[in-house]
C-alpha cells in the first residue's frame, strides 16, 4: 500500500516529491506523536484557562462623576498603576493545574442615546482595590455596582444595525501617543477653561447621539511583561521596552558625527520632542491592549455621519511625528459583492458583539481577536479614559447629582 502510494507521488509530482514523501513515512514516528503533544498541549491550555476564569466573577462599575473636578488625568493614571497586576503562576501547579492567568480590565465610555456613562469592567476581586483608588483620587465621585449594557443589545438586524472597529497604531509600538502631557493638561493651578482636553470632544459626539442611537468606546487591558512555559508560550515573548531603547538609539544615531568622540548634531525639535516621548513611556507601567469601538443603531436611525465623527474625533490622539490610532478590522464590507446576503458581515457581528460582552481578549475564546495586542503605557490610557474637569460641558454626561461632604462637627446632638 505504501509502496503503491509512493509511485504515485513520484509519478503524478516527481522524483523529489516522491523523495520527500518517503522521508516523512519513515519518520512519522517520531513528527506524529510531536504533532499530537503540541495538540494536546494547546487544549490543555485553553481548558485550564477556562476553568480558571469561569470562576471569577466579572462587575461591571460605573463611575458617576461630581460637577466639578480639579484633578488632572494624572490622578486617572495613579488609579491604573493599581491595575498593573501581573499576578504570575508561582509554580508549574498554579500554571498548567489551576489554570491561573493574569486579570484584564476593561475601560469603557459609553452613550446609550446620547446619555454618557463611564464603567470599569473588572472581576468582583479587584473591586473593593479599584473603589478604593478612585475615592483616594476623586473624593466626590461615586462609584457604583451597574448592569452590563452590552447585554441588552442583540444581533437581530430588524431591531439593531451595528458597524464596529478594532484599532492599532498607525507605527511600531514603541512610538507613544500624544498624550494629555503633550496638551499641557498636567500643570495644575492654570485656568481651567482654557485647558485642551483631547476627550471633551470625544465625550461631545457621545452626547450628541438621537435616543435610538448608541455608541461604545472600550479599551481591554492586561498588564504587560515578558511571556513565558507558564503563561503558555512554548517560545518567550519579549518585552517592549527593548524595541523601545533600540528605537532611541537609532533616532540618535542618525544625528551622529562620531559616535567615538561624542560628536552630533543638533537634533530637530521634532525629533528632540520624540525622543523624550519615548523616554518617559519608558517609565511608565505598560499594558497590552485592545482598543474597540461599536456604533448601534435602529436601522431607520442609522447615522453615518456619526462614523465619520468618531473617526475625526480619534485623530486629536495622533501625532505625524509619534503615533496615532487607525482601524485595523471592521465588521462590514465596503462593497456588496464581497459578502452575498451580508451573512459574513452577521457572523463577524456576532462575534463581535460576543467578545465585547465577554471583554475577551486575552483569553479564549476570543483570544488576540483579529490583531496583536498594542501597548499603551498608563500615561496614555490616562489620556484616553479619565474622568473629564470642568472643562468638558457635556450635558447628558452622567453626574453625581449634588457634592457631598461631612457634617459638621458642632451640630448639637439632642
Amino acid at each position: 500500500m505504501i509502496n503503491r502510494l509512493l509511485t504515485y507521488i513520484t509519478t503524478q509530482y516527481g522524483e523529489t516529491a516522491g523523495v520527500v514523501a518517503e522521508v516523512l513515512i519513515d519518520t512519522s514516528f517520531i513528527w506524529i506523536p510531536a504533532i499530537l503533544v503540541v495538540a494536546f498541549w494547546q487544549v490543555w491550555v485553553q481548558y485550564i484557562h477556562a476553568r480558571f476564569i469561569h470562576k471569577q466573577e466579572p462587575v461591571l462599575l460605573e463611575i458617576r462623576i461630581p460637577r466639578e473636578v480639579t484633578r488632572t488625568p494624572a490622578a486617572m493614571e495613579m488609579v491604573f498603576n493599581t491595575l498593573y497586576q501581573k499576578s504570575q503562576p508561582q509554580s508549574f501547579a498554579e500554571a498548567f493545574w489551576d489554570g491561573k492567568v493574569p486579570p484584564w480590565f476593561s475601560l469603557e465610555l459609553v452613550s446609550l442615546g446620547g446619555y454618557v456613562h463611564l464603567y470599569i469592567w473588572t472581576w468582583k476581586k479587584f473591586k473593593n482595590m479599584i473603589e478604593s483608588q478612585l475615592y483616594a483620587q476623586y473624593p466626590s465621585v461615586e462609584v457604583v455596582e451597574a448592569e452590563d449594557y452590552a447585554t441588552k443589545v442583540t444581533n437581530d438586524p430588524e431591531k439593531f444595525s451595528m458597524v464596529g472597529f478594532q484599532w492599532t497604531f498607525t507605527k511600531p509600538i514603541t512610538y507613544p501617543l500624544k498624550t494629555y502631557i503633550d496638551y499641557g493638561l498636567d500643570k495644575k493651578g492654570d485656568d481651567e477653561e482654557q485647558k485642551d482636553d483631547p476627550l471633551t470632544s470625544v465625550l461631545e459626539l457621545l452626547g450628541s447621539l438621537k435616543p435610538q442611537e448608541q455608541l461604545w468606546i472600550q479599551i481591554v487591558i492586561q498588564a504587560h511583561k515578558k511571556m513565558g512555559i507558564k503563561d503558555g508560550y512554548l517560545f518567550t515573548r519579549p518585552d517592549w521596552r527593548a524595541g523601545a531603547k533600540t528605537e532611541i538609539q537609532k533616532i540618535r544615531d542618525e544625528y551622529a558625527i562620531d559616535k567615538e568622540k561624542g560628536l552630533y548634531m543638533m537634533m530637530t525639535e521634532a525629533d528632540t520632542n520624540l525622543l523624550k516621548a519615548i523616554q518617559r513611556s519608558l517609565d511608565k507601567q505598560a499594558f497590552d491592549a485592545v482598543f474597540r469601538t461599536l456604533y448601534i443603531a435602529a436601522p431607520d436611525q442609522f447615522d453615518t455621519g456619526t462614523i465619520a465623527g468618531l473617526l475625526g474625533v480619534t485623530q486629536q490622539f495622533n501625532s505625524n511625528n509619534m503615533n496615532g490610532l487607525r482601524i485595523n478590522w471592521k465588521t462590514d464590507f465596503s462593497h456588496p459583492w464581497k459578502d452575498f446576503r451580508q451573512m459574513r458581515q452577521r457572523k463577524k457581528e456576532r462575534q463581535y458583539l460576543d467578545a465585547w460582552r465577554r471583554r475577551s481578549y486575552f483569553a479564549e475564546p476570543y483570544k488576540y481577536f483579529r490583531q496583536k495586542p498594542i501597548v499603551l503605557t498608563t500615561e496614555e490610557l490616562a489620556t484616553l479614559f479619565h474622568i473629564p474637569g470642568t472643562v468638558a460641558q457635556t450635558p447628558t454626561l452622567n453626574r453625581v447629582g449634588s457634592r457631598k461632604g461631612e457634617a459638621p462637627s458642632n451640630i448639637p446632638v439632642e
